[in-house]
């Protein structure tokens, strides 16, 4: 049996719908991952960045107290 042109096409479409769809799931996936792991990168940063400043502050309160004595 031979399958016709508008067949082929038809099938061809519905192939090539279903990969792009596959395709964009897999895409977005990938980009949820990355922004998880952003996420998680971004906490970190904040994390380091309030230990710096806590020192920061104690090292003043430090400088100053050497100052006034």
């Amino acid at each position: 049996m031979q399958v016709s042109s508008p067949s082929k096409i038809a099938l061809g479409s519905l192939i090539d719908y279903k990969m792009r769809k596959v395709y964009n799931v897999t895409q977005s996936e990938e980009m949820q991952n990355g922004l998880k792991n952003l996420e998680v990168d971004i906490q970190d940063l904040e994390e380091g960045l309030e230990s710096l400043y806590r020192r920061l502050i104690k090292s003043r309160v430090h400088l100053l107290n050497i100052l006034n004595h």
